[in-house]
């Protein structure tokens, strides 16, 4: 096999695997070697004496490391570039060394022994082994254990709160969805007639007082419209009245069960004194029963107090719902209803309506044509008041809603212009906790969100009635979950 020569030569046999050799300070690369001894290159002025021995470093590399051990050698013979040197002392150790270098080479594991040995020029460095710790040691690591641990545990709860405050907690609150509108007006019909004739077009501008279409009339008594409309007005005003009455009482009601509430835990705190103080003989029967006679008195105030609100609270529901339906009756907008009869021109024999311009303003759209029939109070156009504040109407949840005040900032952003505008909230629709009817400025009803109304401080470029929006309002008075629960705690304590 390649490295051997034959048996008969040498005692051993000698292999031709890389391997170095520190004699007297200077290395020298082998020749071969085996367990008996190695040859070596050297110069003609390399001379050895043969009868003295020397220590020897053995140097065998390894990928990544090298391998060395001492040994004690005796030359044998030497010419001008070769010597030959015999182990006289060889460790056993060593003899293991050289045992798997030489297998692992027989075997097939060093592929590139070239390689190795220019990759292998650190010195042998003993395994270091781990000494058990000592009690101080311990006592040190599980002290900076501990430290670390309230350092993560400090850091995870900050980035918590920061996760918290950045993701969940924020004190703007975001419209469920949002349209454009506030600057139109329908103008309707007073009486049932044909449309004889319809004097503008879609996109035309029009003026105060101009005529926008001529009615024929089938059925139209003036006087008695009017009365109708006097009449819806006056329920809607004493509805609104009574309503105003009702949120007072429970107003009232609700400042006079806060105020009792504080008034019976200071009784009951001095009720606790005078109990001890009865126990111990200083005071008579009758003075710790007066005190529970007050208690008394006050519980029952209490109870008779939350009844009668959450009636209040009933019939203000029920109010509400009626107003609703008294306003959607009329099918007329309160800034129709006050210029309605003022654009309304009849002829002398009352067979010829003209409708006429309640606003200066361009038409928006026209709903009817000419020879069609129409009922009373039935729209035929609808004109946008160009000179009117545009405003959005933008429905919140009520979790978020009832954070909203009047006042308060709002940024309202239309998807398909691409722009923002600034705002400001202006109504809140009505709306109770228990019930889902919501009752509006605009006149919205039954709705389970609630709407909110935002006046624009400019019109966009483009903007036109139903047009969709994204509203965002920045609350002064949010709070978090976990607050307000413990306010409800504290207030209810």
């Amino acid at each position: 096999m390649k490295g051997f020569e034959p048996n008969y030569l040498r005692k051993t046999y000698r292999v031709i695997l890389p391997a170095r050799v520190l004699i007297e300070n200077k290395e020298y690369k082998t020749i071969d070697w085996s367990f008996e001894g190695f040859g070596i290159e050297k110069t003609p002025e390399d001379r050895f004496d043969r009868e003295k021995e020397y220590t020897i470093t053995f140097i065998v590399p390894f990928a990544g490391f090298n391998i060395s051990f001492k040994a004690k050698a005796k030359p044998v013979w030497q010419s001008d570039n070769r010597a030959g040197f015999e182990f006289i002392q060889l460790p056993e150790e060593a003899k293991l060394v050289l045992k798997e270098y030489i297998e692992a080479y027989v075997e097939g594991r060093l592929k590139d022994v070239e390689g190795i040995v220019s990759a292998t020029d650190i010195r042998t460095v003993p395994p270091y082994l781990d000494k058990p710790l000592t009690e101080e040691e311990k006592r040190e690591l599980d002290r900076k254990f501990k430290v670390r641990a309230l350092i993560y545990g400090a850091l995870f709860l900050v980035l918590l709160i920061g996760f918290y405050l950045v993701v969940i907690y924020s004190p703007v609150v975001h419209s469920v969805e949002a349209f454009y509108g506030g600057r139109m007006i329908n103008v309707i019909s007073p009486a049932k007639a044909v449309i004889k004739e319809i004097k503008v077009r879609e996109s035309d501008r029009v003026f105060v007082k101009k005529i926008l279409a001529v009615l024929e009339r089938i059925e139209f008594e003036r006087r008695d419209s009017v009365a109708n409309v006097i009449k819806v007005q006056k329920d809607i005003a004493n509805l609104e009245a009574e309503r105003a009455k009702i949120e007072a009482q429970i107003e009232k009601n609700l400042l006079r069960i806060k105020s009792l509430r504080k008034e019976l835990k200071a009784l009951n705190e001095e009720l606790k004194v005078y109990e001890e103080a009865y126990a111990k003989g200083y005071i008579g029967k009758k003075t710790l029963e007066e005190i529970n006679s007050r208690i008394r008195r006050l519980r029952d105030e209490l109870e008779m107090l939350k009844k009668d609100t959450l009636q209040k609270e009933e019939l203000l529901r029920l109010l509400n719902r009626k107003l609703a339906s008294v306003r959607v009756s009329t099918k007329v907008s309160d800034y129709s209803r006050k210029r309605f009869y003022e654009t309304v021109e009849i002829s002398p024999d009352g067979s010829e309506i003209r409708l006429l311009s309640p606003i200066s303003g361009r038409v928006l759209s026209v709903y009817k044509r000419e020879g069609e029939i129409v009922r009373s109070g039935e729209p035929i156009l609808a004109l946008e008041d160009t000179g009117k504040r545009g405003y959005v109407i933008g429905r919140f949840k009520k979790k978020d809603a009832i954070f909203i005040n009047v006042g308060d900032e709002a940024v309202v952003y239309f998807p398909s212009l691409g722009v923002s505008v600034k705002g400001t909230v202006t109504a809140i629709g009505k709306f109770s906790m228990y019930d889902e009817s919501v009752v509006s400025e605009s006149e919205e009803y039954a709705l389970e969100d609630v709407p909110v109304k935002v006046v624009l401080e400019e019109i966009p470029e483009g903007a036109h009635q139903g047009l969709k929006a994204e509203v965002a309002v920045k609350t002064r008075n949010y709070k978090p979950f976990i607050i307000q629960f413990l306010e409800r705690l504290l207030n209810e304590g």
